[in-house]
C-alpha cells in the first residue's frame, strides 16, 4: 500500500521553524491534523492544521526526551475530533544521528497509539521524528499494533522520503 503525507509549504516551513529554530537544543513537539483520502491501493493524508507544543503542554523537555503534560492529550484529542481529522504526532531529535525513533519513543508509542486509536474511533495515526537532515515515520492504518512505512511527504510536489530506519526495529 502506498501511504503519503501532503502538506503545504507554509505549514511545513512553520513546523520546521518550530522544531529547530530555538536557542536551546531541546526536543520540540507538535501535532498535525489531516484528512484522509482512500484510493484503491493508496492512502493520502492531507494536513489541514498544526498545533505547536510549548510551555504547559509539556511535562518534561530535554535534549533527548519530550513528554506531554496530562492536560495536553485531552486538548489534542478534542481538536482532532472537532476537525474530524487523523492525528499526526511530530517531534525533533537534536543530535547528529540519522532520523529514527529512539528506544523511549518506541515505548511511548506502544503505550500511546492503542489509546489514541481507541479515543479517535480507529482513525489512522502517524508519528514523525525529524532531525535537521531528514525524518522517519511510522503509520498505523489497520491496527494500533503494527505500523506501516510512509512512502514520502509531499511539499508542493517535492517528495521527501523517510529514512525508514525505525520500522525494522518495531517488530
Amino acid at each position: 500500500m502506498n501511504i503519503t503525507l501532503h502538506i503545504s509549504p507554509e505549514l511545513f516551513n512553520k513546523l520546521q521553524k518550530h522544531l529547530f529554530d530555538h536557542a536551546e537544543e531541546k526536543e520540540q513537539g507538535a501535532f498535525l491534523f489531516a484528512k484522509l483520502e482512500h484510493e484503491y491501493t493508496a492512502l493520502h493524508f492531507s494536513v489541514t492544521g498544526l498545533l505547536e507544543l510549548a510551555g504547559d503542554d509539556l511535562h518534561q523537555q530535554d535534549v533527548d526526551y519530550l513528554e506531554l503534560s496530562e492536560n495536553s492529550w485531552p486538548k489534542v484529542i478534542k481538536q482532532a475530533h472537532s476537525l474530524e481529522a487523523c492525528l499526526i504526532e511530530v517531534h525533533s531529535h537534536t543530535g547528529p544521528w540519522d532520523a529514527a525513533f529512539s528506544i523511549s519513543d518506541y515505548h511511548g508509542l506502544r503505550e500511546t497509539v492503542p489509546h489514541i486509536w481507541w479515543r479517535l474511533k480507529n482513525r489512522p495515526y502517524m508519528a514523525l521524528v525529524f532531525t535537521k537532515e531528514g525524518f522517519d515515520a511510522l503509520v498505523w492504518t489497520d491496527s494500533p499494533r503494527n505500523p506501516l512505512p510512509l512512502d514520502y511527504i509531499s511539499v508542493d510536489g517535492l517528495k521527501i522520503k523517510p529514512t525508514n530506519h525505525s520500522l525494522i526495529y518495531w517488530r
